[in-house]
């Protein structure tokens, strides 16, 4: 549904933006031209074949006109066919049935119909283009704030770090430090929609790329991301990583262990997203006092997609996650 949204999105964008071309009075009044001679040398190749509709070949024109170059235009387009129409018309059509007031009133009836209901669309169409492109402006500058607020943390833990002596203490701030560098640069990712046009494979591979720089890992990713929203994909992505920051420091800098397995597949009427290393599993590494604050975060981010986190040790540390959705 939300690449259905967002292609409806760009179809109305596009949309908007050839209607723009209404601003420009050379190019607008060159389409009314070319319109209205190719309606007329349509008029004038079926003329046999119209009988009482001599006016049908311009009806099409006239939305199209209204569309591109603006109501006034199209209204401009609609005198000059029943000009054109009156003068190309054979000669004992006038007394054909309907009479000709009848037929140029239920012309110029429809033809109004059709270049009202068209500006209609246009101006609509033109207002959701201008609050789109501000939704989009404040989104940018949002984004672009929530990525100076992590700078700024990351800025203060640093110096807050200085007078720490303990050194409990300083492994919490480096692991903070870590963590808010980590989704500084997640964020600068995932904050654009656009990211997951690709699916959810791409970015999360390129996530873990980031994090696993300069460790030795095979990485296997098998992610189905059928019908998932943008925001449920940028959970997922932040979830994994939280996983392979512990595993980067815990299992593969250490060198226990040198495979790190994402899946997502849908089980029923949900979906189980698992996530393995072959290290020596959670419990080993809680006997060592390795923090809990990452089972933590990926708890919460469980929670934001509607599902529960399981931990088991087989075979090294595996973590499942199952949601609906």
């Amino acid at each position: 549904m939300t690449r259905g949204l967002a292609r409806l999105t760009d179809y109305v964008a596009e949309v908007a933006r050839l209607a723009r071309i209404r601003n420009s009075s050379p190019v607008a009044w060159g389409l009314i031209l070319g319109l209205f001679l190719l309606s007329l040398a349509l008029r004038l190749l079926l003329g046999n074949y119209l009988g009482a509709t001599p006016l049908a070949p311009f009806l099409p024109a006239l939305p199209v006109a209204a569309l591109l170059c603006g109501w006034r235009k199209a209204v401009v387009l609609m005198a000059l066919s029943v000009a054109a129409s009156w003068a190309t018309a054979a000669e004992g059509t006038a007394y054909l049935w309907p009479s000709v007031e009848t037929r140029l009133v239920v012309y110029l009836a429809l033809g109004g119909f059709l270049i009202a209901l068209v500006e209609a669309l246009a101006q609509a169409l033109q207002r959701l283009d201008a609050a789109a492109q501000l939704n989009a402006d404040l989104f940018r500058e949002l984004q672009h704030r929530v990525a100076n607020n992590f700078q700024i943390v990351a800025a203060t833990l640093q110096k807050a770090r200085r007078n720490i002596e303990d050194k409990a203490a300083l492994d919490a701030v480096d692991r903070a430090i870590a963590r808010v560098a980590s989704l500084g640069r997640l964020h600068r990712r995932l904050y654009d929609p656009a990211s997951f046009d690709a699916g959810l494979e791409p970015i999360l591979r390129e996530a873990l790329e980031e994090t696993f720089r300069g460790v030795d890992v095979e990485m296997r990713l098998d992610v189905k991301s059928e019908r998932l929203s943008v925001g449920q994909m940028t959970t997922i992505v932040l979830l994994v990583n939280e996983a392979a920051i512990n595993a980067a420091k815990h299992v593969f800098a250490l060198k226990r262990g040198a495979r790190f397995v994402v899946s997502l597949r849908a089980e029923g009427g949900r979906r189980l997203l698992t996530i393995s290393d072959d290290g020596p599993g959670f419990q080993v590494k809680e006997s060592e006092s390795a923090p809990r604050y990452g089972l933590a975060v990926m708890r919460g981010l469980a929670a934001q997609l509607g599902g529960t986190l399981d931990i088991c040790d087989r075979q090294g540390a595996t973590i499942l996650v199952a949601f609906t959705g």
